[in-house]
């Protein structure tokens, strides 16, 4: 009887041991260090230090993803939401604001979240030729 004891007693341990691994990896990626968890805020989007690795905007791109639907928007319309992007690409090189009125991406930096923590993650927005988002990705750079 004792030695059933023991087998549960190892068994419950090794459940709550892996219970507490998978909630701390949980946590990690999904909690207040990662993606999500505080509301989008337009002020508060354009202000951001994009310097900054835990860049505030990596912690609302998700709900920005949620609440706003940016698939259809015009560029007008984003940068009143988003504000000017950090980096983008259009056919000028030259930085003018015909430039960013013609651009087909928008890149915003996002701050370090993702994977191991490494490299900048970056929301880009893709205009189609009437200058409306027609996609959107998140990645690392």
């Amino acid at each position: 009887m004792r030695r059933y004891t023991i087998i549960a007693l190892v068994g419950l341990i090794t459940v709550a041991l892996a219970v507490m691994l998978w909630y701390g990896v949980i946590r990690y990626w999904a909690g207040p260090i990662g993606w999500g968890r505080v509301p989008f805020e337009s002020k508060q989007w354009k202000t951001a230090d994009t310097s900054d690795e835990n860049c505030i905007r990596g912690k609302m791109v998700w709900s920005l993803l949620r609440s706003h639907r940016l698939v259809g928007m015009n560029r007008g319309q984003v940068l009143d939401l988003l504000g000017p992007p950090d980096d983008y690409k259009a056919n000028s090189p030259e930085p003018t604001e015909s430039a960013l009125d013609s651009a087909h991406e928008f890149i915003y930096n996002l701050g370090v979240y993702s994977g191991f923590r490494m490299d900048m993650d970056v929301l880009v927005l893709y205009f189609d030729d009437d200058g409306k988002v027609e996609r959107f990705t998140v990645y690392q750079t």
